[in-house]
């Protein structure tokens, strides 16, 4: 996505555009916008950034992931946004899983205990914010999510 910012600042002089990405490896969200920005992107661009990564927006949500997963106790993370790799954090409550259909779908793990995503971990994972993932339960715990949703707020007035 860094390399195509330009095209989706030029894309939003149509339309608005939601640029979303992870935070990974860098300090902070200032630190990854100046890097991949140059040059002032278009007003109708919203380009957001999840800390760490767009999972903990969804480990947020225990209650709901718990229920999803239908683990027999629920995840209970006070701060997602601080966990140093919060994919590998939820792939691990997805092995814990007692549905093989949502477990082979996330994750799996090879003979040495690494986790790796599943064949179809975009597919569950999206099932399960659209019909089961409460958004204000996670804005509560993760920052980034409720600066996201600000913004996005923001954006639909002045439209």
């Amino acid at each position: 996505m860094k390399k195509n910012v330009r095209a989706f600042s030029n894309l939003a002089k149509g339309c608005p555009v939601l640029l979303l990405t992870d935070l990974d490896r860098y300090s902070c969200p200032p630190e990854l916008i100046n890097d991949w920005t140059a040059l002032p992107l278009h007003p109708n661009l919203l380009f957001r950034v999840a800390v760490r990564e767009v999972e903990s927006w969804l480990l947020g949500d225990g209650k709901g992931l718990s229920s999803f997963l239908q683990l027999r106790s629920s995840i209970v993370i006070a701060d997602p946004e601080n966990l140093a790799d919060p994919k590998e954090e939820l792939l691990r409550h997805a092995l814990k899983s007692p549905v093989r259909r949502i477990r082979d779908a996330l994750a799996f793990h090879d003979d040495r205990g690494q986790v790796y995503q599943g064949p179809d971990y975009n597919g569950t994972l999206a099932g399960f914010v659209m019909n089961h993932w409460h958004v204000s339960s996670a804005s509560g715990r993760c920052h980034s999510l409720e600066r996201f949703l600000a913004a996005l707020q923001r954006m639909e007035e002045r439209s």
